[in-house]
């Protein structure tokens, strides 16, 4: 009974509520288990504070670099706008995912903001400054996907799910790198304030990679879509409405001490490895899309083969510092 209830029928496509007959069949799911996800959310089980960081603690670099990964952070509700403003709403595992994906995101900005101290810093120190044709870019696109993603996602239906799955992973992917590459800066300052996240973000990257690895396999048009989403204009660490000039300069802290092959490596890994998307590098295009404010990434040649993404036991700390 139960391996006949978990069949989804001939006629549809899996991953939505079919009801061809008037019986609804169960989503198909993956092997993340979305139930145990949203009971371990990171602001019911998060690790004390450690205490705030002195004005002598890290290099000015480095603690601007941590001012941009919180702002990162409080960009989760421009996702979820985005997000659930489509047809991506009515598939019930990803909504429960999201749900406390938010909420991990809040007390993730919430943690990092308690260490940056008081008064909080801001990563765009000059928010009077004329915006940059990237920004405008990025306006656009907020634009768009407010009012335009909507309608045509409605009618394109669920391969707009395989679209936001990996847009989601690769901004969690990018986000985890950095992450690695700022402790590692850092020097081991920052190793009880972000391993905590780090180890919560592998979840968020495990549920996105299963599920666009399984919508992405087979279905041609969600493949289409998703190589559109990865060359026109995103930019996996610049979400919402984050300035192009903080990322840059974000970008080039990273960067620092020849630390760029590496962030991009591990960024890009696990899209990399998705079926049909051709070893695409949504942080490689992108920094290659923007080469005069930040320092270039090469191609990778053909036949690459992705790097699997480390985990906090098994990553060996960056030792480059910025002097």
């Amino acid at each position: 009974m139960l391996t006949d209830l978990r069949t989804t029928p001939t006629n549809a496509r899996p991953g939505l509520l079919h009801s061809a007959d008037g019986t609804v069949a169960p989503v198909r799911s993956t092997s993340f288990d979305v139930r145990a996800f949203t009971r371990t959310a990171f602001g019911d089980h998060r690790p004390p504070d450690p205490p705030p960081l002195g004005p002598t603690d890290l290099h000015p670099s480095v603690r601007f670099a941590l001012t941009y990964l919180r702002d990162v952070e409080r960009t989760a509700t421009s996702t979820l706008r985005r997000v659930l403003a489509t047809s991506t709403s009515r598939e019930a595992r990803y909504t429960a995912f999201l749900t406390t994906w938010a909420h991990d995101r809040y007390w993730f900005a919430e943690r990092l903001d308690r260490a940056l101290g008081s008064p909080p810093p801001t990563a765009d120190d000059d928010a009077a400054a004329p915006s940059t044709r990237f920004d405008r870019l990025a306006h656009v696109q907020d634009l768009l996907a407010q009012h335009v993603e909507p309608v045509w996602t409605t009618l394109v239906g669920e391969p707009t799910t395989a679209l936001h799955a990996v847009r989601g992973l690769s901004e969690e992917s990018a986000v985890l790198a950095a992450h690695y590459r700022v402790a590692g800066l850092a020097r081991g300052a920052l190793d009880e304030l972000l391993a905590p996240l780090r180890a919560r973000r592998l979840e968020h990257v495990s549920f996105y990679r299963a599920e666009a690895a399984m919508r992405l396999g087979g279905d041609d048009l969600a493949v289409r879509l998703t190589r559109a989403l990865l060359t026109r204009g995103f930019h996996p660490l610049r979400p919402g409405a984050l300035r192009a000039r903080a990322s840059h300069r974000f970008l080039r802290t990273l960067f620092a001490g020849g630390g760029r092959d590496e962030v991009v490596r591990d960024a890009d890994a696990p899209v990399r490895a998705l079926p049909g998307l051709g070893g695409h590098g949504p942080l490689a295009t992108a920094l290659r899309r923007e080469r005069p404010l930040v320092p270039p990434v090469p191609p990778v040649a053909s036949g690459h083969r992705a790097h699997a993404p480390r985990t906090p036991t098994d990553r060996a700390p960056v030792g480059a510092g910025i002097s």
